[in-house]
């Protein structure tokens, strides 16, 4: 039985490792403001210290491709492909 995700505990040092993962070589400080988020609080989530708003994590699944799910729990998919007539909004 595969637990859903309201019923698992999400470590936050995991995700920010995933977010660190999707930033990659760039510097912080660009990724962060194209996040349009302060490059302390994305150095707080990357670190573990801080827990990552729903708007950062969406937002970075917007600008990146990299599946929500993924970021949240790092099952499934990490990249997902928009439906041919999906339509991508900007946040």
């Amino acid at each position: 039985m595969k637990a859903n995700l309201s019923s698992k505990k999400i470590a936050k040092g995991e995700i920010g490792s995933r977010v660190k993962h999707v930033r990659g070589k760039d510097a912080q400080k660009e990724f962060a403001k194209m996040l349009e988020f302060s490059s302390s609080y994305l150095s707080e989530v990357e670190s573990g210290k801080t827990k990552p708003s729903l708007e950062l994590l969406i937002r970075i699944s917007h600008i990146t491709n990299y599946s929500l799910h993924w970021l949240l729990t790092g099952e499934g998919p990490m990249l997902f492909e928009p439906s041919e007539g999906a339509v991508k909004e900007n946040i």
